[in-house]
Order: C-alpha cells, then structure tokens, then sequence
C-alpha cells in the first residue's frame, strides 16, 4: 500500500509504473534501474570486482529488511558474458583436477609404486602450472578462448610423463641411475619425435587470422615444450636422484602374494574335492 500510494503522488509515474512488476492485480516485485561502470568488453577481473561490490552490497540490504522483501538480487545484461567466462575457467580447473587424479590412477596401477606415481603426478601439475604461468606472463587473460584450450590441452600434457614413468618402472637394471638412463635410451627419441610433430602442428597456427586458433596454437606450442623438458629434465633427474629401485615401495610383491594365496588356496579345495570322490566310492560299494 506505501509503494502505490507513493506512485499515486510522484510526477514521474511512467518510470515507477516501468520498475513495477505485478501478477493478477498483485505487486510481486520491484526493479530499480543504475548505470554501472563495467561493459560487454571490460576485463575479467573489472567486472568480477564489480559484481562481487554489488552482491555483497544486496547482501548487507537483504539482511535488514523486511520479513517478505528479502530475495534482492543484482542482475545485468553486462555481466552474461562475463558468467560465461567463469563458467568455462571453472570448467578448466575442475578438468586440471580430474586429470590429476586419472594420472596418479593411471600411473599407480601401471607401475605399481606410490614413489613414482607422486613423481609423474608432480611433473604433470608442473607442466600446467608452467603453461598458465606463461599465458599470464605474455598478458593474456584467462577467459572464455583461454578456458577452452586449457580443457582440450590438458590431456596433451600427460602423455611424456607417462611414458617416461611406464619405462623408469619396466627397466631391468639394478640402480636407480641405469633404470634412468635406460628409459632415457628407450622412450627418449620416440617422445622427443612425437613432441615435435604435435608442436610443428601448433606453429602452423600462427598463421591464423582467427583470435581462438592462434591461441589454441600458442597452448599447443607451450604445452608440447614444457611436457617435453619436464619430461626429461624434471622427471627423469628425480628418478636419476631418488627413484625407487628392485622393491622399493612397490606394490607388486602385495599383488602377487595376494594371487598366489588365492591360488594356492583354490588347489587346496581341488585337492580337497579329488580325495573325497574315493571315500564316496567306497561307501556306494559297501551299500
């Protein structure tokens, strides 16, 4: 009743009438309109700031209001693009995280050995943190192009580490320094060849006219470089330096005294079932 006797009485009734939203004859909500000092094209951070001052603001008034007019909110056509952006930069770090732990998976029951598992999960999240460092460095920042490449690159940056940890791990030599050397030897040409066609890729789109291409070339190039010297000059030293060796916190011996007590305890009930077919025998012939 305040609020439509205070229409009644302003001269400017057409801007209350356009802030009013009523529903059967009822007033249901009220929207006051501001100028705001963000725009479609402000940075990221511009407008996160921005809308960040006005949810906390909404806040703070929904909190001494009136039981009933407590559900205040900020909204601006401005701001959608921005959402979209956070929403793609969320979906990139949740996908970093998921990455991670499918490594630490992958490489733990491919090796069988925590030790070298921690190693290769440490090199990957190196290899990502190196290549946002980078982007950030040229100037960049992370929005919506950005949040896309880092989702589709991310499985890019495993793939070296991988290898690297699969053959460290396969090696039959009795030091950690050989077992080193020898993955080295085996896998080193083969991803080092492998990196290099993936990069030559990435440098053909800096030819591109396309904003998106020549930033998913630019990811490409940074990522196949850094996977490439974490590879060999990160992973590989840490294993030269402190890798396990024969059993050292593995796994396996575990695994086989598991297969071997379930084997031997599966013999044991075959054995067990031959020497009573006898004993059934003697006692069909006695009846």
């Amino acid at each position: 009743l305040p609020i439509y006797q205070e229409y009644l009485s302003s001269e400017d009734r057409y801007s209350w009438y356009m802030g009013m939203r009523t529903y059967r004859g009822r007033l249901v909500a009220l929207v006051a309109s501001y100028k705001v000092v963000i725009n479609f094209d402000s940075s990221y951070e511009q407008v996160r700031d921005t809308v960040d001052e006005w949810e906390g603001w909404m806040d703070t008034q929904n909190k001494g209001a009136p039981d009933g007019v407590r559900g205040g909110f900020f909204t601006s056509a401005r701001v959608h693009w921005w959402d979209t952006n956070r929403s793609m930069l969320l979906g990139a770090y949740y996908s970093i995280g998921a990455a991670l732990a499918v490594v630490f998976v992958v490489v733990l029951l491919a090796t069988l050995n925590p030790l070298t598992t921690v190693y290769a999960t440490v090199s990957v999240g190196t290899v990502l943190l190196l290549v946002i460092g980078t982007v950030l460095g040229m100037g960049w920042e992370l929005g919506f192009l950005e949040g896309i490449c880092f989702a589709i690159l991310i499985g890019l940056s495993c793939d070296f580490v991988l290898h690297m940890a699969h053959a460290y791990t396969s090696a039959d030599q009795p030091t950690r320094e050989l077992k080193s050397r020898d993955a080295l030897a085996r896998m080193g040409p083969p991803v080092f060849a492998a990196a290099m066609t993936t990069l030559s890729t990435g440098l053909v789109m800096f030819g591109c006219t396309f904003v998106f291409f020549f930033q998913f070339g630019t990811i490409l190039v940074l990522t196949m470089l850094y996977s490439i010297l974490t590879s060999l000059f990160f992973f590989l030293p840490l294993t030269n330096a402190a890798g396990p060796t024969g059993r050292c916190c593995s796994l396996a011996p575990l695994c086989a005294n598991g297969r071997a007590s379930g084997g031997a305890d599966k013999e044991a009930s075959t054995q067990q079932a031959r020497a009573a077919e006898p004993e059934a025998g003697q006692i069909r012939q006695s009846l």
